[in-house]
């Protein structure tokens, strides 16, 4: 079987609201038994499957090396080959199909290196996790996108904004969001209400060359850190006589690509996994620690 290719990316795991740290909240998680760490995110049934607390060594930082799960409680494929036809899958009545997502967080630096599966839980959904894991805490956490060096550089430098769009998978938009007092996130919430599956905002100053939009950074990157948006651009300058120079929030996010051999069950095998985080910690290390 061909190596599969596996997309790496890093974000930002941030407390924005309670007083529990993320490494607590793992310290707790790591504590449960695996049948009651199961949590209903985004439709879907999410465990976090392992946590492992990792001390430095060979040029690695502290760090947990964490697997999340997606149970999946659908129909699913059989198995065959060119010369026999599709049979059942050996899967029982309390089983699921379950989609893999490794992480590596780093307490130091608060960084999550973490493997896309676009089945399985992404970071948004990990941080949403980790939020509603304790029902007698109130904790809030995001995983925040990094952009690669330059487009953040340019990103930094915009301070009149010009104009931007936004592509967004109203699923999933998080009760949060929908409470959001923002009108233009309102109109999102008010759209999903109206049975709809996606839209796009554009928004711009039009020909006025005097005109920016107010808050509209803070606004669409807390859209993208969500998970929601599929899209996003944001255009404009530095100062008023400056270049207009776009950003990719979606794009120009930081990721690296590896392969990986499929186990002899045709999963990918966790230990690879994690092995591909450290070896991507490595090639990013400069950018962790000095970014």
């Amino acid at each position: 079987m061909k190596p599969a290719r596996v997309q790496i990316q890093l974000f930002r795991l941030n407390k924005v609201g309670g007083e529990r740290s993320v490494n607590s909240l793992l310290r707790a998680i790591e504590a449960d038994d695996i049948g009651d760490r199961v949590r209903y995110v985004r439709g879907a049934n999410v465990r976090l499957e392992s946590a492992e607390r990792l001390n430095a060594e060979n040029g690695l930082p502290r760090r947990w090396a964490l697997d999340f799960v997606k149970l999946r409680d659908v129909s699913g494929p059989g198995k065959g080959s060119k010369d026999q036809p599709i049979e059942d899958l050996d899967i029982e009545e309390e089983q699921f199909f379950g989609e893999e997502a490794a992480a590596l967080y780093l307490p130091q630096t608060g960084h999550l290196i973490a493997q896309y599966n676009h089945y399985g839980v992404r970071p948004s959904a990990m941080a949403q996790y980790l939020s509603c894991y304790l029902e007698g805490e109130t904790n809030e956490y995001e995983a925040d996108v990094v952009l690669d060096p330059e487009a953040e550089a340019r990103y930094g430098r915009i301070t009149e904004v010009r104009r931007f769009s936004v592509g967004v998978d109203l699923a999933k938009l998080t009760a949060q969001q929908r409470r959001d007092g923002h009108a233009l996130t309102q109109a999102l919430g008010q759209a999903a209400d109206m049975n709809g599956a996606r839209i796009k905002i554009e928004v711009s100053v039009g020909h006025d060359k005097n005109r920016s939009l107010r808050n509209a950074k803070g606004w669409l990157s807390r859209l993208v850190n969500s998970g929601a948006a599929d899209s996003a651009e944001i255009a404009g300058r530095e100062t008023p006589d400056g270049d207009i120079c776009p950003v990719d929030l979606i794009n120009e996010t930081l990721k690296h690509h590896v392969s990986i051999e499929p186990g002899s069950g045709k999963r990918l095998p966790i230990d690879a996994r994690f092995r591909k985080l450290e070896a991507t910690y490595r090639r990013w290390r400069e950018r962790i620690h000095n970014g």
